[in-house]
């Protein structure tokens, strides 16, 4: 083999290797590869009380009881909303701000209805809630993005 040839051979190589070890386009070399998954809303029933079967709504979530719990009614109903689940590998991207979005417990009790001594039905019916805590929810931002940062010069 020629000296020429050996000489672009090497060059390749070297060149080759160092394209390799660069980040890809738009990223820094100090990008973490985390982004975020998307979590649908859900509702959980922690405890239920003797009464007829009921359908609940809680925040465009449907509990039906009359098939599942016949004769029950969800005394407690723990809502979480939708959010994006931080630190999930993900190429190129970095975690950005997050916010904290509630988590919200529904109370609910059984009403009987009477006429006179006569017991007429009874319901499923709404009573309080409250709020029980917070869920993260993350943003994610492709690495190499700039994120502007006010400074007060006073």
């Amino acid at each position: 083999m020629s000296r020429l040839a050996l000489s672009r051979l090497a060059l390749g190589f070297v060149l080759g290797v160092g394209a390799s070890a660069l980040p890809a386009a738009g990223q820094t070399a100090n990008c973490p590869d985390l982004g975020t998954r998307f979590v649908a809303a859900r509702a959980e029933v922690n405890s239920w009380v003797g009464c007829t079967g009921a359908t609940v709504r809680v925040n465009g979530i449907t509990v039906t009881t009359s098939q599942s719990h016949p004769g029950l009614c969800p005394a407690l109903v723990t809502y979480y909303p939708a959010y994006y689940e931080g630190g999930v590998a993900k190429r190129g991207f970095r975690l950005g701000g997050k916010r904290q979005l509630p988590i919200t417990v529904f109370q609910r009790e059984c009403v009987t209805s009477y006429l006179l001594f006569l017991e007429l039905g009874s319901s499923c019916e709404a009573r309080g809630r409250f709020q029980s805590g917070y869920v993260e929810s993350w943003e994610e931002q492709a690495c190499g993005t700039r994120t502007e940062v006010a400074v007060d010069e006073s």
